[in-house]
């Protein structure tokens, strides 16, 4: 059973071509199987072809949430921190992007709507 990090050396594990996972596994000379897309690594851990999935945590809970698939489960432990950003138009005042972004993350709307996509988080 995988549980963390520490767990990949010994199993068989799958990631997405050209994902932050499949450097992350490269990086750390762990053996890996690749697949086209998410829906397509779990269909082969779900088949037994791997032992784990590696992606991102978000993209997981997306897809458990969506697709209610109860023959595996997401491991809540974080590999790597990632960054992500917006991009915007030259000479854009970022400032009040930024300001308008952390107002709506205040909202209930973004609750229900975080909710709504990820399920209990």
């Amino acid at each position: 059973i995988v549980t963390g990090p520490a767990d990949l050396r010994g199993a068989s594990v799958g990631a997405v071509v050209d994902s932050s996972a499949m450097e992350y596994l490269q990086k750390k000379d762990i053996k890996s199987t690749s697949y086209k897309s998410i829906s397509r690594a779990l269909e082969g851990l779900v088949e037994g072809d791997v032992d784990a999935v590696v992606a991102d945590y978000i993209e997981l809970r997306y897809m458990f949430k969506n697709d209610g698939n109860s023959r595996v489960m997401v491991v809540p432990n974080f590999f790597q921190i990632q960054s992500y950003a917006f991009a915007a138009p030259k000479g854009r005042d970022l400032q009040d992007l930024n300001h308008a972004m952390l107002k709506q993350m205040e909202t209930e709307w973004w609750e229900r709507s975080r909710f709504l996509y990820l399920g209990k988080y």
